[in-house]
């Protein structure tokens, strides 16, 4: 079985979020809305007081789109690849007051790593070490244990998109006893051991559901990553 194949299979475990399959021209008016790939519940995004988001490199339009409905929330951006910088910074002339940060998540925090880009738009940077690179910086680490010392535990929403760091982060999460109402994650299945990664999924899965966590699939793609979200959020419309 193709490892995208395998990727819809494990979507199908869980039911969609209410705006999954949203377009313009088709809002679910179901109290989520969908911005680029990521949904969220309309309340939620109205009330958030902080965001932690990580990987944005030049795609920011969710972050953008949730500061529209709410100009009170803090929106926090962690990604060192080149173009973060200057995305946030263009963001940031039109008044979205994004905070940004030059660092990659990783679990140990201070340390300067590696980081290689895996496509030759530089778009992509990962710090595992792929067969093929098309370019390598180096960059500072950091991880929640010191984002939470810095800016307070209490963080509503996390998004994040940082190529083969998911499974470390998603851990931290619980690990720290953070409790955001809403973690949206894409999980790149590709990085490493396809069984292992799987294993690594379904471990996290039972964690969240567990911890009182809902298991929705963000959406379904045609690549080989898996887009969940968990949810904890009352008031949420499912």
């Amino acid at each position: 079985m193709k490892l995208s194949e395998r990727c819809r299979q494990y979507e199908l475990k869980f039911p969609l979020t209410p705006s999954a399959n949203d377009t313009k021209e088709k809002p679910n008016n179901k109290g989520w809305s969908k911005h680029k790939q990521y949904s969220i519940p309309d309340k939620l995004r109205a009330t958030a007081k902080m965001y932690w988001c990580f990987g944005v490199s030049r795609e920011i339009r969710w972050e953008k789109k949730c500061r529209k409905y709410n100009r009170t929330a803090k929106i926090l951006t962690w990604d060192p690849t080149p173009l973060s910088q200057l995305t946030v910074d263009q963001a940031n002339h039109g008044g979205y007051m994004i905070e940004h940060t030059n660092k990659a998540y990783d679990k140990e925090s201070g340390k300067i790593r590696k980081f290689y880009a895996i496509d030759d738009t530089k778009k992509c940077y990962q710090l595992d070490r792929p067969e093929n690179s098309y370019d390598e910086i180096e960059v500072e680490t950091i991880n929640l244990k010191t984002i939470a010392e810095q800016h307070g535990r209490d963080v509503d929403v996390i998004k994040l998109d940082i190529e083969g760091r998911w499974h470390e982060m998603l851990t931290e999460i619980l690990d720290l006893g953070l409790a955001p109402k809403i973690v949206l994650v894409e999980c790149e299945m590709y990085i490493g051991d396809h069984d292992a990664q799987f294993l690594k999924l379904d471990s996290m899965v039972e964690r969240y559901q567990k911890t009182g966590f809902t298991v929705l699939t963000n959406r379904q793609t045609n690549e080989e990553c898996v887009e969940l979200c968990f949810l904890k959020y009352k008031d949420a419309i499912l």
